[in-house]
Order: structure tokens, then sequence, then C-alpha cells
């Protein structure tokens, strides 16, 4: 119940990255005054954080906590579903660290608060569907969604036959 519920990573060298690809993170819980429900990352370097989907989990920053001084990479995550602490909080995916971040390809999406919540105004979108963004405006964005997502099924996170992303070309 400690800061990242499922997973709690520090790096402090500034030349070595740390990656995260690939993971189901489902209702992981952190500490109620404690970030990330599912994950707390803190980086000196460079981060990447692929393919994950993150599910109703539960904290101050919902979803998951970044705070990297060097490049992040966040692609073709699925963030969904994520509740605060008694309703107290940031939102789904909290953003902070003086590092450069770039957003393509992800699902952020129906996460109390806000979808992502950047800190630090130095964030580039691109192919997101994200449903609101708090703080600080992009940097850049392009091809940017902001529509249901209509999975097939609660649990489930496949796209409906219905969804607009599915054969969007992204």
């Amino acid at each position: 119940l400690y800061a990242g519920g499922a997973l709690n990573l520090v790096n402090t060298s500034s030349t070595s990255a740390t990656y995260v690809f690939s993971n189901v993170f489902v209702a992981n819980k952190a500490a109620d005054n404690n970030s990330g429900g599912s994950m707390y990352v803190s980086s000196q370097g460079d981060v990447h954080l692929w393919s994950n989907i993150v599910y109703a989990n539960s904290g101050s920053a919902a979803a998951g906590y970044l705070s990297c001084d060097g490049n992040t990479y966040i692609n073709g995550n699925t963030i969904a579903g994520n509740q605060l602490i008694n309703h107290v909080g940031i939102g789904g995916l909290d953003i902070a660290g003086s590092g450069h971040y770039w957003l393509a390809n992800n699902i952020l999406w129906n996460n109390e608060g806000f979808d992502v919540f950047d800190q630090n105004g130095s964030v580039d979108y691109a192919y997101n569907d994200i449903g609101v963004v708090g703080n600080f405006p992009p940097l850049s964005s392009c091809h940017a969604l902001s529509v249901d997502r209509q999975f097939t099924a609660f649990v489930v996170v496949n796209l409906a036959p219905a969804s607009p992303r599915l054969n969007s070309g992204w």
C-alpha cells in the first residue's frame, strides 16, 4: 500500500534507461496519501512505458505517477477506469519531473479526475484518445481523439465493432 500499488521503481542513474512494458496492472491500491495506484516511477534517465494495461487501480494518482528527468516515452498503453481514494487527488496519470515526455498511441479514458495531469509542461501528444488533460496544455498535439473508446465489456479491453478507434490507422 505504499506509493505504487504494484510497482515502485526508482532509477538514480542518468545513463540507465527504465523499461516497463507488456504488463497488466489491475485493482492495485496505493496508501491514502501516496501516488500511483498501480505504479510509481522516478527516474533520472530515460523511461519507456509501452504496451501496458492499467485498469481499476486506486490512489491519489489513480493509475500512476511518473517523475522523470530524462526523456519519457509512453506508447501503446490503455489506462482506463482508475479511481481516486476518497475521490481526492489528481486522476489517472500524473506527469512530473523536469524531463520531456512523448505520449503516442494511448487510450487514457474514464479515469476519475483528469486522465492525464501534466505538472511539468513538457509533453508532446500524438495519436492518443484522451478524455481530460489537466494543468499545462500540450507542447504539441496531432491526430487527437476524445471519444468513448467502446470496449466490448466492463473488464475486457478489446474494442467493440462500432468503436471509432477500430481500423483508424493508429
